[in-house]
């Protein structure tokens, strides 16, 4: 993902295809989504989280799968 003022933008590669992905950071709080249409799970996939220091933690909305939470860390 890159990040240019409170816009990201990048492309989703796993196991659900792969899908450009679009969001936006506002002070602490990151937004982003992506598109997919797979055996798995068809619709929005959209990730909310909050950021502290390099760390990011929310929750994730997963089309039809339904929802969880995630973590992640800046490399």
């Amino acid at each position: 993902m890159k990040q240019d003022g409170d816009k990201l933008t990048g492309t989703y590669t796993g196991m659900l295809g792969e899908a450009p992905v679009t969001g936006t950071v506002q002070g602490d709080k990151a937004e982003w989504s992506f598109d997919v249409n797979s055996d798995q799970v068809s619709g929005k996939v959209t990730y909310r989280g909050t950021v502290t220091g390099n760390k990011i933690k929310g929750t994730v909305s997963l089309g039809d799968l339904g929802t969880g939470t995630f973590e992640g860390t800046k490399k």
